[in-house]
């Protein structure tokens, strides 16, 4: 299993509203030539170098941990007055689904390229 598994997960417009989800598996650099996929919704792509503010929790997370953490990374974000992207965010797990205890997950939300140093 590749670690950090990611999700970008752009919130639907309303609360009956689904929000759209891609799974994203990390690749070697040194993997420099991945075999074609043979289904049609997979896709191979690079994601850009990019900084990244993080929220960490534990547990068995289901879909509402991450909503809600990223909720909380939000509004911390905007009371310290970081410049992040906020159509999306990003969920990372890092465990098999076999490791029972000292799960580690995490919230990204992307900080915008003008920033400056964080």
């Amino acid at each position: 299993m590749t670690a950090p598994v990611l999700n970008r997960v752009i919130p639907g417009p309303g609360p009956a509203c689904k929000s759209n989800f891609t799974m994203f598996f990390y690749l070697a650099p040194s993997l420099t030539n991945p075999p074609e996929p043979t289904d049609k919704t997979v896709v191979i792509t690079s994601l850009p170098e990019q900084k990244v503010f993080t929220r960490y929790f534990g547990g068995f997370a289901r879909e509402a941990d991450y909503v809600e953490n990223a909720e909380v990374l939000g509004k911390a974000l905007i009371r310290d007055s970081r410049d992040f992207d906020a159509s999306f965010f990003y969920t990372a797990g890092y465990d098999s689904p076999f490791k029972i205890l000292f799960r580690h997950n995490e919230v990204w939300y992307v900080a915008k390229t003008d920033a400056g140093e964080i």
